[in-house]
């Protein structure tokens, strides 16, 4: 895995795990759902090939979230994307209602 600093480190399971539990205190997701989404971000991660970025880590992990629960999703986006006033806020915000609306017929 490549950080944003340019380093190579190996990936490591236990803190996409540690991000994700810790944008879930005191929700709704519990360690099982939170390991679906962890294995659902592996697998495709696997797909991408032996070298990925950390933000491409932190993006699929976002919209994993999303899918399973716009609070923590939400959560992890403030901290994952760096958030710095209501604005970001309100932006992730759209992001997750455009996500969760049904598509048009």
């Amino acid at each position: 895995m490549i950080k944003r600093d340019g380093r190579k480190v190996d990936f490591d399971r236990a803190t996409i795990v540690r991000g994700i539990t810790t944008a879930a205190k005191g929700g709704s997701l519990d360690l099982e759902a939170i390991d679906a989404v962890v294995e659902s971000v592996e697998d495709e991660i696997r797909l991408v090939g032996d070298v990925v970025s950390s933000e491409a880590i932190g993006k699929t992990v976002l919209q994993h979230l999303r899918r399973v629960d716009d609070v923590t999703a939400l959560r992890f986006a403030s901290v994952y994307k760096g958030f710095r006033g209501v604005e970001d806020f309100e932006r992730e915000m759209s992001l997750i209602k455009r996500d969760q609306a049904p598509a048009p017929s």
